[in-house]
């Protein structure tokens, strides 16, 4: 096997040796501004893959936990498009769910735009097929802004 940059030598249990990546995680950001309608949780439309080592199956808004992994961190930063009145609330979900161990959420009364919800989980237990997915609820009609300031991240942690 030839060692690439930022890989460690494994084997598995017949003793096969193999290059494995030292960091495996994927990121998402947005393509596109997004408008989310009043009082409904709303998959957010990160469709945009910025970096995946390690076969994260990411799609907008969700990253799938490959086999080989059994702890991750994942985070997220979402950004209004506009100062937002009413309740502004981020989270992550996990295989569908809003409450595991290590859930993440953010929310505010009021959002100014050049503040954005953030938060991240700590590190978790997870089986390969484990899903995450990133949702918004706003209480009024809001638009969440593509500048960069929205993503969804999630690192193996090992």
């Amino acid at each position: 096997a030839v060692a690439t940059a930022g890989s460690r030598l494994t084997s598995d249990t017949s003793g096969n040796l193999s290059w494995t990546p030292t960091f495996r995680g994927a990121l998402l950001d947005m393509s596109a501004n997004q408008s989310v309608s009043a009082g409904t949780d709303t998959l957010v439309d990160v469709d945009n893959e910025v970096d995946d080592v390690g076969g994260w199956s990411s799609s907008a808004g969700m990253f799938t936990v490959p086999s080989g992994v059994s702890r991750v961190r994942v985070s997220f930063s979402v950004k209004a498009n506009d100062d937002e009145t009413g309740m502004w609330r981020a989270q992550i979900n996990k295989n569908g769910a809003i409450g595991y161990p290590g859930a993440a959420k953010d929310w505010k009364s009021t959002v100014e735009a050049d503040q954005p919800l953030h938060a991240t989980t700590p590190v978790i237990a997870v089986s390969a097929g484990d899903y995450f997915k990133l949702k918004v609820y706003c209480a009024n009609d809001c638009a969440i802004d593509d500048s960069g300031m929205t993503w969804f991240a999630i690192e193996a942690v090992e």
